[in-house]
């Protein structure tokens, strides 16, 4: 943290415990002990920048998303990271500067990439700080997060960073599950599995009336209403559908604006314009349809009205006669105050039945136009109602069977492979001025389901270099994010909690998962060597580390 290079606090002896002969010293001189342990042993050390205060980060309610968080300013973050360098200069196995953690916007303050605005320019901020550091050491990488909490590259593409030595810059992106906006809903709803039977049975539970609905209409001779009717009721349920889609997409819009704007006018707004331009389609369907049927007359008109003819004479033919149905008027005149239709589809749709169970499931092959009104019966209240139901029950059926599709392909490797190449992946592709190379700087996963067997073959594929989130079994927790909300709950006090995603368990001796482990060790030989299991997880060899995902 910027915090302990200026302030260099002494730390708590608690903090040390495990290593005693640490007890009583500063922070910089176990930071120089750190460093020199781990390149000691030959491991290549990268300098990140967390955070600026001392503490635990990263939440889009903190301002740490900032390389200039209060108290610190832009130039005591530069000057921190030039110190550190010169510190180590010497050190050939310190390869890296990592800038910053996790860059993200912060209440008003929306980050923006190559515009020039010193309080917003993530990428002038990075190229500044970047240069000051290769002043300091030439021989470094300069390491850069990409936006959103490292999920998202895809505005550099445009404007690459370009720093006083060329090839230094490697660009950092992370993943979590939490960042899979829709692989989250085998998270928090339940498996694939369980949603996509939810979604089966939904589709199937609004086909059937729609179908039923769709031949009580047939059987009723196929009576069509007046267009300025039908416009009315389509526009109208349009225009209740677009106001869903638009309220929806405004409130990820909202909740966006908290940490990811610039994500929010590739993916978002152009979802809030579609339905703005739609809501206005349909809105001015259904006012054609009103000015042309004009359904006030009829208000007016209601007590000169001769009343319709009666239909409760008209009966359908019994299964097993020819005796045609009795004719109806024909017109397509409306008669809005009645529901005869209602009537005579519930005895036709009986009739229906009784030919069913005669002529089909008895194999007495007969044909069903014997009862079939014809001609069809005048459109009243009771068809548009009946219309009233069908328009949501197809829409709906529709979402269902389309989320139904959806549910089979986001689980898949074609789906995150897609998804990545277009956030970041595309930066890998050789010859083109944005080419560099990418660092997956953190990611972690407690359970070896879809999501993680994905995204390591992802990673294996593209000979991606990695740093795993966490090798330590415990974590210092100030908080925790709560799920529902998305806020974040700030503990009385700190304490040390479980680290679940740790490759080691709690006595920093256990391997916590095994799978977790071998998958990270067929990663780092290059090119990578994993390979997805089939089926995903070996529970013979693995036993419980499967999960139950």
């Amino acid at each position: 943290s910027i915090e302990g290079w200026f302030h260099n606090p002494l730390v708590a002896d608690a903090t040390v415990a495990a290593n005693p002969q640490l007890k009583g010293m500063r922070w910089l001189q176990i930071f120089d002990i750190t460093m020199k342990a781990m390149t000691d042993a030959g491991l290549m050390v990268i300098l990140n920048n967390h955070n600026s205060k001392s503490g635990w980060c990263c939440h889009f309610s903190q301002d740490e998303g900032l390389w200039y968080a209060p108290p610190y300013s832009e130039a005591q973050w530069i000057d921190s990271l030039v110190n550190l360098t010169l510190r180590y200069k010497d050190n050939k196995l310190v390869v890296a500067i990592d800038l910053r953690n996790e860059v993200h916007d912060y209440e008003d303050t929306h980050l923006t990439w190559g515009d020039g605005d010193p309080k917003t320019d993530w990428a002038l901020a990075a190229t500044k700080a970047g240069n000051a550091v290769l002043a300091a050491n030439p021989d470094v990488l300069i390491v850069v997060m990409a936006m959103c909490f490292g999920m998202d590259l895809r505005v550099m593409k445009d404007h690459p960073i370009e720093l006083s030595h060329p090839k230094r810059v490697v660009y950092q992106t992370h993943n979590y599950l939490e960042y899979q906006v829709f692989d989250n809903l085998s998270k928090e709803i339940g498996t694939w599995g369980e949603i996509r039977n939810f979604l089966l049975w939904a589709f199937i539970l609004t086909l059937l009336p729609a179908l039923l609905l769709l031949r009580c209409w047939y059987l009723l001779g196929s009576p069509f209403p007046k267009r300025g009717t039908f416009r009315i009721s389509v526009g109208l349920w349009l225009v209740l559908w677009m106001v869903v889609g638009l309220t929806v997409s405004v409130l990820i819009w909202n909740f966006g604006k908290k940490f990811c704007s610039v994500m929010l006018y590739t993916d978002v707004l152009p979802w809030i314009v579609s339905f703005s331009v739609l809501l206005i389609l349909s809105l001015l369907l259904a006012i054609v349809g009103l000015v042309r049927r004009k359904p006030w007359r009829y208000c007016k008109k209601r007590e000169e009205q001769k009343p319709p003819e009666s239909l409760d004479e008209v009966t359908p033919v019994s299964v097993g006669t020819t005796e045609p149905p009795p004719t109806l008027d024909s017109s397509n005149t409306d008669s809005p105050m009645t529901i005869e239709s209602w009537k005579i589809g519930v005895r036709l749709l009986m009739t229906d039945v009784k030919w069913f169970a005669y002529y089909i499931v008895l194999r007495r092959h007969r044909d069903e136009s014997g009862y079939r009104m014809n001609p069809a019966v005048r459109w009243d209240l009771g068809l548009l109602l009946g219309l009233q139901l069908f328009i949501p029950l197809v829409s709906l059926f529709l979402i269902f069977f389309s989320f139904y599709v959806w549910a089979h392909i986001v689980p898949t490797y074609w789906w995150m492979e897609r998804h990545l190449d277009g956030l970041w992946g595309w930066a890998l592709e050789d010859g083109f001025p944005y080419t560099a190379p990418v660092w997956m700087g953190e990611f972690g996963q407690e359970v070896r389901g879809q999501y993680w067997l994905n995204f390591v073959r992802y990673l294996s594929s593209r000979d991606v270099d990695f740093a795993y989130w966490a090798l330590n079994g415990l974590k210092y927790a100030e908080g925790k994010v709560d799920t529902q909300s998305g806020n974040f709950i700030t503990y009385d006090k700190p304490r040390w909690e479980n680290e679940t995603f740790g490759v080691l368990s709690h006595d920093y001796s256990t391997v916590r998962n095994t799978w977790l482990l071998l998958d990270l060790q067929a990663l780092m030989d290059s090119p990578a060597t994993w390979i997805p299991d089939d089926p995903p997880c070996n529970r013979q060899v693995l036993g419980g580390s499967c999960g139950n995902r």
